[in-house]
């Protein structure tokens, strides 16, 4: 039976060890502009449904955009996601910049709504439904032949604040972090104390086994 423990214990100390060795950063590494953890496809698709949007006075909600302007709202948007660091320059928002190399962040995106919108330039507040308080939201504002970033924020559950300097079709986006999660390097102090300790009752029990 004691032969029996030292053998298991001999096993789990080999395996602590190799887990150790796995948690470990390697030596020189540096970090990168990429994440890779993050979810650069968008999907042309709304999460709001667009009659539950709802637009202050000032503003006019016109026809439902077509799917064509859908679709080039979200290939802008996987556009952005690509370069985490320089949308978070544009929205000065440290956090997207830390997520450019962090990869204890998981990021992705989505496009809340699409409006197609007229009125009187200003700033405005906009009820889109589920966002809640201080998610990370811009909007997209098609001008031309493209999009312009204009930051957004959320003050209070399911209102989305932001400046409307003129009136064509707006994207409200939100961006998702995620839960942040251990970096692998974190791994190590536990991984070690669980191997020492193995290690500690192999000996233990070989000694045992040699005075019994």
């Amino acid at each position: 039976m004691k032969r029996r423990v030292v053998a298991l214990l001999t096993a789990l100390s080999v395996m602590a060890m190799s887990m150790t060795a796995f948690a470990a950063p390697s030596a020189g590494a540096s970090d990168t502009t990429t994440n890779s953890n993050v979810n650069t496809s968008v999907k042309a698709e709304t999460a709001v449904k667009y009659d539950d949007v709802k637009v202050p006075e000032g503003l006019t909600k016109g026809e439902q955009p077509a799917a064509a302007v859908v679709q080039s709202a979200a290939s802008k948007v996987a556009s952005l996601i690509r370069d985490l660091k320089g949308l978070g320059d544009l929205l000065k928002n440290d956090t997207l910049k830390a997520a450019a190399t962090d990869t204890k962040y998981t990021v992705s995106a989505k496009l809340l709504t699409v409006l197609n919108l007229d009125g009187t330039p200003g700033t405005y507040e906009i009820t889109v439904p589920g966002v809640k308080k201080g998610a990370i939201v811009f909007l997209l504002h098609e001008a031309g032949q493209g999009w312009d970033v204009i930051p957004a924020s959320v003050p209070a559950d399911g209102t989305v604040k932001a400046d409307f300097p003129s009136f064509s079709n707006y994207a409200i986006v939100e961006v998702d972090l995620g839960a942040a999660s251990p970096k692998t390097g974190e791994a190590f102090p536990a991984v070690a104390v669980m191997a020492v300790i193995c290690l500690a009752g192999v000996v233990v029990c070989r000694r045992k086994l040699r005075f019994s």
